[in-house]
């Protein structure tokens, strides 16, 4: 490897692990008392639905499930952060809360393809912290293939003053025929 590729291979390493530690010690620091194994002792879990694919450039709704053991957790703030694991870009996106106590969605636009780290900042009556979430795969932008249906060489707008010149083209054509047509009939006489 060269030393530039090195160089961010190893800055994009410890990125992703300053995130890890950075949310690991979130729910160590916020719990009361915390468990050996880094689980709150209240059981606080979070778990992500896609709702599918994730596609890089396109804008996405995700949803994160809150529970404090097998019961919803009824939080008073949740943010998604997303980072991404190749260069330690990361988002913060805000969640709102669905009709379902626990279920709480976010629309995303997600920058680039590749692997993503996922975490969930929560404030409720009685925790505060991050829980670490599962790394997600981004797919890349799509792009429409040569000739594909609806593409069109003439844009939209430029269609209707087309179709308008011709119009107005064929009138001038139509009237043009009419007056040479009148010139040659021969005068009647009365």
């Amino acid at each position: 490897m060269s030393h530039r590729i090195q160089s961010r291979f190893v800055l994009s390493l410890v990125a992703a692990a300053t995130l890890l530690v950075t949310t690991a010690g979130g729910v160590l620091a916020k719990c009361e008392h915390p468990a050996a194994d880094g689980v709150c002792p209240a059981g606080m879990v979070a778990t992500f639905d896609p709702g599918g694919t994730l596609t890089a450039g396109s804008s996405e709704t995700v949803g994160v499930w809150i529970h404090e053991g097998e019961v919803p957790y009824a939080a008073d703030r949740v943010e998604i952060v997303f980072s991404r694991v190749g260069d330690g870009t990361v988002l913060r996106v805000a969640a709102t809360p669905t009709s379902m106590v626990g279920r709480w969605q976010a629309i995303v636009d997600l920058p680039a393809s590749g692997t993503w780290a996922l975490a969930a900042d929560v404030a409720g009556p009685d925790f505060a912290g991050s829980l670490i979430l599962d790394t997600i795969q981004v797919e890349p932008p799509v792009a429409p293939p040569a000739g594909a249906p609806g593409t069109s060489l003439i844009p939209g707008p430029v269609l209707p003053w087309l179709a308008l010149v011709a119009f107005a083209a064929t009138v001038a054509a139509l009237s043009g025929l009419v007056a040479r047509s009148r010139r040659r009939q021969p005068a009647v006489q009365g």
